[in-house]
């Protein structure tokens, strides 16, 4: 348990940050952080977006906001730097993380 909320600390510190680039990589970190939680789960996939299809929504209470923190990643992964990440959808994002998690058991 302390390790996992170091991870997510360190999440958190990201986001204090003013600079976009540090609420990216809060974001990806926190996609690591659920994509090793869904592992621990018994999941099966080359990664986690094959991962959460195996899952059923009645089992999983946030997946479609998993789905959606989830997709905010990939475009942050795809596209870089080229990716002009707000704000509000940085924070929106890792709220979506955080209630997931809380939900989880996780923090």
């Amino acid at each position: 348990k302390k390790q996992k909320n170091e991870r997510w600390e360190r999440v958190e510190q990201y986001m204090t940050s003013l600079n976009v680039s540090d609420w990216k990589i809060a974001i990806l970190e926190a996609d690591n952080i659920l994509d090793d939680i869904i592992e621990r789960m018994g999941y099966k996939g080359e990664n986690l977006g094959e991962r959460m299809k195996q899952i059923e929504a009645s089992d999983f209470p946030y997946l479609e906001e998993a789905w959606q923190a989830h997709k905010m990643r990939n475009t942050i992964a795809h596209k870089g730097t080229d990716y002009a990440l707000t704000r509000s959808e940085a924070e929106h994002t890792i709220n979506i993380y955080h209630r997931i998690f809380k939900d989880l058991g996780y923090l």
